[in-house]
């Protein structure tokens, strides 16, 4: 059994791909499989994986099927996971030096069911880096703040408590740590794992992401009632706010025409 199991969904995204795949290549850890999932791309993917294989040390599995979703892809790839460890790897995040996954200290560190490291969000448009992401659990509140890309999970975690949510589409990476992390024996750690690009369709303001926004404070955020309520209509000024900024860039658009 192989140590980690890096699991990428994809879909037509090959600039970033390559990137992600550099990435994992150039570590000095050789005790992984890569498992990319891959949702039918028509951008030469294919191709790349192919090459990949070919000039990979450890294994790589190609699953070129159909999904329902980015979640659907990644339960398939954790299924398939032979590893002890499964990190999600998006094909938009890479990471950041070819230690990242040694620097994990595994063996030292195999007492725990989640490995929580620090990330780095990079300006897609102008390379530079706009936050590091610290996990956090704010006891206060009840919040685990943990970003999804810096997150090694147990497979056998996975297999005792479950999946992400198939139904949702932007957020069930959310809703996971607010079900599954209280049961969890982790540990953060603040140097930085993976550089994520902010290209994600979570960073993007969409009506479904605000549906889901809504459902997670309601159902599964369980903090204190007035942090549910602060929260909602924070969630609820934003939506507001990036509905107004549509409706003006029409306006733009149309006045231009």
């Amino acid at each position: 059994m192989v140590k980690i199991s890096i699991v990428t969904p994809t879909y037509n995204n090959f600039e970033k791909l390559k990137f992600n795949i550099n990435s994992v290549l150039s570590q000095n850890f050789y005790d992984i499989e890569h498992i990319i999932v891959d949702n039918l791309s028509n951008d030469g993917t294919e191709n790349l994986i192919k090459e990949y294989i070919g000039k990979a040390k450890y294994p790589v599995i190609y699953i070129r099927e159909k999904d329902n979703g980015i979640y659907h892809a990644m339960n398939k790839g954790i299924k398939a996971a032979n590893g002890v460890w499964v990190h999600i790897l998006n094909s938009d995040d890479y990471y950041i030096s070819e230690k990242s996954l040694s620097s994990l200290n595994i063996e030292e560190n195999y007492k725990y069911d989640v490995i929580a490291n620090t990330i780095m969000v990079k300006n897609e448009k102008t390379g530079s880096i706009i936050s590091k992401w610290i996990p956090l659990y704010n006891e206060k509140i009840n919040h685990y703040n943990f970003p999804h890309s810096g997150m090694i999970i147990k497979k056998d975690f996975y297999e005792k408590y479950g999946y992400y949510d198939e139904k949702y589409k932007i957020l069930s990476d959310s809703m996971y740590c607010m079900k599954f992390l209280p049961f969890a024996k982790y540990k953060i750690i603040e140097k930085p794992l993976v550089i994520m690009l902010n290209s994600g369709i979570s960073n993007k303001f969409s009506f479904t992401k605000s549906k889901e926004l809504m459902i997670f404070n309601l159902f599964y955020y369980h903090g204190p009632f007035k942090y549910r309520i602060k929260f909602i209509i924070k969630n609820l000024i934003s939506d507001f706010k990036n509905i107004l900024k549509i409706i003006f860039n029409k306006s733009l658009l149309c006045k231009r025409k």
